[in-house]
């Protein structure tokens, strides 16, 4: 069963199972004989400085001090700051999340519209900043006892800071299109051509088929640049959400990323790309849980 104990030596308080008897603190590394139960030991003065055996603590006036007055500082039911209950880890799933998923939308809206893809920027900005959130929910570092649920609220965290990254570059993407204007003139042309058909055929059927097809081209040369960006990542990925279509031609395309005079976007092999992002994902969701448990 876990116990609460104070080092007789350092004053740190943990959690330790008295069934392995070793109940040794893991700041100063004393052991078992100096280690006591927290509920076991006596309320001592406020003025005397921890690490101190109870032989060598000095003999303080009582109404010089004025601690009995006063309630003890250290409450043996509360855990330690370290210690992440279920409610800490909850905590951190969203004060961490909420921190990582406007974090991913930043570095994702300034990656989109910088134009720039650098491996490693993503998670090493985000889990920067979801390692300092946990820590603050958590009230410290994760004792290696709750390791576990340290890595569950990281992991949290870090799927919402990579939802949060897709929505900051899709917003952008969508409103600094290049392919608007190109895409209008190709319906202006579509339109003219099937005017003339509709013009030419004598056919019923065919005539209502083809004034449908005119009603869908006017109704795209009535959408908004950002809409008609929206219609060709649907168009291209098959997928009838917007943001769904933008995520997965990110994941299978890569982002959208031009270099050179003629403005061509790069393309690699769609291995590399679910590669680097597998890589980026486990890189961010390590440095997180390293960043907020304590050192083993």
């Amino acid at each position: 069963m876990l116990v609460k104990c104070v080092c007789a030596n350092c004053g740190h308080s943990y959690l330790s199972d008295d069934g392995a008897g070793d109940l040794s603190c893991p700041r100063c590394g004393i052991d078992n004989e100096e280690s006591r139960n927290a509920s076991d030991i006596p309320d001592a003065p406020a003025g005397v400085e921890p690490g101190l055996y109870d032989d060598q603590a000095p003999i303080l006036d009582e109404d010089e001090l004025g601690f009995y007055d006063e309630e003890p500082q250290f409450d043996p039911e509360a855990p330690p700051p370290m210690f992440v209950t279920t409610d800490r880890m909850v905590r951190a799933m969203i004060f961490g999340g909420m921190a990582a998923l406007g974090t991913g939308a930043v570095v994702g809206a300034a990656l989109a519209a910088t134009k720039i893809a650098v491996p490693g920027v993503l998670a090493v900005v985000l889990s920067l900043v979801t390692a300092a959130a946990c820590r603050a929910s958590f009230g410290g570092r994760s004792t290696p006892q709750t390791v576990r649920r340290a890595q569950i609220a990281a992991g949290v965290a870090i799927f919402l800071g990579i939802l949060g990254f897709i929505i900051g570059s899709w917003t952008v993407d969508r409103l600094t299109a290049e392919r608007a204007a190109e895409t209008r003139q190709n319906l202006e042309q579509g339109l003219e051509g099937l005017t003339e058909q509709a013009a030419a055929t004598s056919d019923e059927g065919t005539k209502l088929l083809m004034e449908h097809r005119i009603n869908e081209v006017r109704r795209l040369q009535g959408m908004s640049d950002a809409r008609l960006e929206d219609y060709l990542f649907r168009q291209e990925a098959q997928v009838n959400v917007a943001i769904l279509a933008y995520a997965k031609l990110r994941v299978t395309d890569g982002p959208s990323i031009r270099f050179g005079p003629d403005n061509d976007p790069v393309e690699m092999p769609a291995a590399v790309i679910a590669g680097l992002l597998l890589v980026e994902l486990a890189l961010a969701t390590w440095l997180t849980t390293r960043g907020c448990t304590a050192k083993v």
